[in-house]
């Protein structure tokens, strides 16, 4: 299942930020290219993936970009934000 291993590594990339999905993808597709070129696996993801992923638990909405139009993600349980 991709969600198992897109979940962590969206997880990383998110760190204390806020970024819409589109800026996701994009350090997504970074840490892909940055593989070695030895690896032939190829992690693949579209854009509806990652946007279901971040509609679940340990993410939450944390603002809206008026000047893209989008939502902002961040994570949920992120150090000092932990809320229960």
């Amino acid at each position: 299942m991709a969600s198992k291993k897109l979940i962590p590594r969206i997880q990383k990339v998110l760190g204390d930020e806020e970024l819409s999905v589109s800026q996701i993808m994009t350090r997504l597709k970074k840490q892909n290219d940055s593989q070695k070129e030895s690896s032939k696996r190829t992690t693949s993801f579209t854009t509806q993936q990652v946007s279901q992923i971040m509609r679940r638990k340990m993410f939450e909405k944390s603002g809206w970009c008026n000047k893209r139009g989008v939502n902002l993600w961040r994570n949920k349980y992120e150090n000092n934000r932990r809320t229960i």
